[in-house]
């Protein structure tokens, strides 16, 4: 038996476990960025002045300069190009370990790195890059304990769709990984803390030419395998990406 939940019109088993499932449902949610939601984003004719966290934790990000504001396509994402710098907030996190989840779509190949969330001016404690330097590789960046890694995955993705990138440093076991809807793109062994000394959160900096993004989820921590697939899951569902359960 199936049901239509949402302007999405997107079908849902009522055996489907992810039926009900909502980001807050997981303990340690810190950010979270819906276009879906247009409640939270402030925009006049579609250029955004600020898009709000649903996680409870008040981290909106915001643009207040009007030719460096994104655009807003109603209910489906935000638009970032060279000219849009991004939205930002003085919001230090203070995250020692996470996992991030990004959904967006690179429209060309980036001569910078597109972000889609970034602790730092330059991501110097932690970024998630739809597409890197002159590819459509994405990357996750993380500075631990005082040494950087450049993050790439070496795997580049289709431009025109949209796909779940995701990063997750666990502190305990020194694992910083990388994944495409789901499936493993890189990933290394570190020690130490992610360095939190950064407050500038930003999101959707350097987007040269530009991409989308629809949804960005952050949680403190990193995700047990069951959280992640159901987090994964949840993305996949409502925005149409792939997904393969880790």
């Amino acid at each position: 038996m199936f049901i239509t939940l949402g302007h999405f019109g997107h079908r849902y088993s009522l055996l489907n476990k992810f039926i009900l499932f909502n980001p807050t449902q997981i303990s340690n949610l810190k950010v979270w960025y819906d276009a879906s939601d247009t409640s939270t984003v402030t925009h006049v004719a579609g250029a955004v002045s600020q898009w709000d966290d649903k996680s409870g934790n008040d981290y909106h990000v915001s643009q207040s300069t009007g030719a460096y504001q994104p655009t807003y396509v109603n209910g489906q994402y935000l638009e970032f190009d060279a000219a849009h710098v991004g939205l930002s907030a003085t919001h230090a996190l203070g995250l020692t370990s996470l996992t991030v989840f990004g959904v967006q779509e690179s429209l060309a190949t980036s001569f910078y790195d597109s972000t889609i969330i970034a602790q730092g001016s330059d991501g110097q404690n932690w970024s998630l890059f739809g597409s890197g330097n002159h590819d459509t590789a994405p990357q996750f960046k993380t500075t631990i304990s005082g040494s950087s890694n450049d993050g790439n995955f070496y795997t580049s993705i289709p431009l025109n769709e949209d796909h779940t990138i995701t990063g997750m440093y666990d502190e305990v076991t020194g694992v910083v990984s990388g994944r495409v809807d789901g499936i493993l793109r890189r990933s290394i062994t570190r020690s130490g803390q992610l360095d939190t000394d950064n407050s500038l959160l930003q999101v959707g900096k350097r987007a040269s030419p530009h991409h989308r993004l629809r949804e960005i989820i952050v949680y403190d921590g990193a995700l047990s395998d069951s959280d992640f697939n159901q987090v994964g899951n949840y993305l996949a569902d409502k925005w149409g990406t792939p997904w393969t359960d880790i």
